[in-house]
């Protein structure tokens, strides 16, 4: 999420034709480094969140995509479990 200089939210999202567009959305707090987006969103929209530097709206991109159970794992650090004896 990025705010405009107005104050205004957007999130860049990738099109159906693979390309980056810009969508203005609404969110309502922010959550530690997360935020409540309560509109502007909808189920199966793409959405960048790394390299967002690298890119422009219009880019023609390959999406590469995660869910939120593989983010989760991969920011928590945690170790395998051990079993216990």
């Amino acid at each position: 999420v990025t705010r405009t200089p107005r104050g205004d939210a957007s999130a860049l999202v990738i099109g159906a034709d693979n390309k980056v567009e810009t969508r203005q959305i609404v969110a309502a707090q922010a959550i530690g480094d997360k935020w409540l987006v309560t509109d502007g969103l909808k189920p199966g929209d793409r959405v960048i969140v790394t390299g967002l530097q690298k890119v422009r709206p219009g880019a023609q991109v390959k999406a590469q995509e995660i869910t939120a159970d593989n983010n989760q794992q991969g920011q928590s650090g945690s170790q395998p479990e051990q079993s216990k004896s």
